[in-house]
């Protein structure tokens, strides 16, 4: 990801990362590493995290990233038009990222992308494929096995592997002596060792388990 900020500042030209894997592999918090590595590069940053119940929601994604942005620019972009003209909203969100990156690299961060609606992930592939000579990085996590459902979001994925602006890395379990690491972190007296080779390499649920081991319970939140 670091390589990828400094390849789009450095030579002005768009790339995609596709960060996928199981639930609780760790996907949002290497969003949140990225978004302070952007904040640190001085990027304009738009965030965002798709929701299962916002899927019917048209241009959700952009929505909620522009108003945690500022209501304000919200507003000028999306306030005053009809959701269904799409090729002027399309054009808006474009020339907003065409915009900032004449004085910064641009970062979007889309977290959940299994649940996005069909209008953002086509705003998505239209500002990309319109900004490709230009300082943009997009990073979005997707639960792999869901993402397969979500026909609108892959139809996006193909358009962006077929421009080649698409990098797919997957996000694979984490290494034992690592996960030992992080239960005696987080939950000081569980036993580590056992933990670190029964959950799989999945730290949420080596995390729940040295929980609920200390508690004396099994872990509901699972």
């Amino acid at each position: 990801i670091a390589d990828a900020l400094a390849e789009v500042t450095g030579k002005s030209r768009c790339a995609m990362l596709l960060l996928s894997g199981a639930p609780g592999i760790g996907k949002t918090h290497v969003l949140e590493m990225a978004l302070a590595q952007a904040r640190d590069n001085g990027a304009f940053v738009l965030q965002a995290t798709a929701f299962e119940s916002d899927a019917i929601r048209p241009f959700a994604l952009w929505i909620d990233a522009l108003r945690a942005l500022d209501p304000a620019v919200h507003d000028q972009i999306l306030g005053d038009t009809d959701v269904a003209n799409r090729d002027r909203l399309f054009a808006r969100l474009s020339d907003l990222i065409a915009r900032e990156t004449a004085g910064h690299p641009v970062v979007l961060l889309f977290d959940d992308i299994q649940w996005c609606d069909e209008s953002s992930a086509a705003a998505l592939h239209y500002v990309a494929r319109m900004n490709r000579g230009k300082p943009l990085l997009g990073l979005f996590a997707a639960r792999d096995s869901e993402l397969r459902d979500n026909a609108p979001v892959q139809q996006a994925l193909r358009g962006l592997r077929r421009d080649a602006l698409l990098r797919e890395i997957d996000i694979g379990p984490l290494a034992g002596d690592a996960l030992a690491r992080l239960i005696d972190e987080r939950s000081p007296g569980a036993d580590s060792a056992r933990l670190s080779r029964e959950c799989g390499g999945n730290p949420l649920l080596a995390i729940e388990l040295a929980r609920a081991e200390l508690r004396g319970s099994v872990a509901g939140s699972l």
